[in-house]
């Protein structure tokens, strides 16, 4: 299940950077996506695993939603002219 949500918020945060990216910029972007994504990313899934040893999975599930959510919406209020 997190990595099922993991793939879908990945690809809505590249999505989402992409386009907000200079073109000019752009290969570096992408250099920087992937090593994020195929070196960090699974230090956060481990993360997530040893959180998962002391909590049920449906409390770490609210709690990385409601942080996902309330980066959305900070994103969202800091960039309103944009929408």
């Amino acid at each position: 299940m997190y990595g099922l949500s993991n793939g879908f918020v990945s690809i809505m945060n590249g999505v989402l950077l992409q386009v907000n990216t200079p073109k000019e910029m752009m290969e570096e972007f992408l250099v920087l996506l992937d090593v994020y994504h195929f070196h960090l990313d699974p230090i956060g899934i481990m993360c997530v695993g040893y959180i998962g040893e002391y909590f049920e999975l449906n409390k770490i599930s609210l709690g990385l939603s409601a942080h996902n959510y309330s980066n959305s919406i900070s994103y969202i209020y800091k960039n309103s002219a944009n929408f």
